[in-house]
């Protein structure tokens, strides 16, 4: 398999992170690639010149992490990685899709602040990382989770994203379990190995 990735991007590194976990990142090249410069050979894999892309052996091309996390969980078997697979598969959604939504809002941040600066919207997303931050840290708060699962792994894959490009963000002095976890989680190898610089 090839992943097309950057090496910023939060959803090519959670991708980059469930093969570590899963055990396929050995059977997987990287090819990283700058969307922005729109190169032949992402459009040939994803005309929207987006990462991350997984490409198949068989040619077929996996665009958009959500889609890619689920072809790796099952393909790898290990559909404990899965949220569903838990008996409190509803919490783990919600913990799932808060994660998504704090990647998607600091990343969109990011990016109207480079091609945007003036844009309304900048604001509103950062306001809104807080509150997901204050969501999880009830979902967190008194609860040692044993499970890893795609849920904690897209939290600590946002968080760590918000800290490394929006780092005057105020979240941890009002959610120190939520800190906790994510901190415990990037001491794992696969959190380790694909942090970006």
């Amino acid at each position: 398999m090839n992943l097309y990735l950057n090496e910023a991007s939060p959803y090519a590194r959670l991708i980059r992170v469930l093969l570590i976990e899963t055990g396929l990142d050995s059977e997987t090249d990287m090819i990283f690639v700058d969307p922005w410069e729109l190169p032949d050979e992402l459009l040939r894999a994803n005309p929207a010149s987006k990462v991350p892309v997984l490409s198949l052996r068989d040619g077929t091309q996996l665009v958009e992490s959500t889609c890619i996390s689920d072809y790796l969980i099952q393909h790898s078997g290990q559909s404990a990685l899965s949220p569903l697979s838990h008996r409190d598969a509803e919490a783990r959604l919600q913990i799932l899709g808060l994660g998504r939504a704090a990647i998607d809002c600091s990343f969109g941040s990011v990016i109207q602040q480079r091609f945007a600066p003036n844009s309304p919207l900048i604001e509103r997303w950062l306001a809104t990382l807080p509150r997901i931050a204050g969501a999880l840290e009830e979902l967190y708060a008194g609860k040692k989770s044993t499970n890893l699962d795609l849920a904690d792994l897209t939290v600590a894959v946002a968080f760590e994203y918000i800290g490394f490009r929006l780092p005057k963000t105020e979240w941890q002095s009002h959610a120190s379990h939520l800190a906790e976890r994510v901190s415990t989680l990037g001491q794992r190898m696969s959190l380790e190995a694909t942090r970006p610089r």
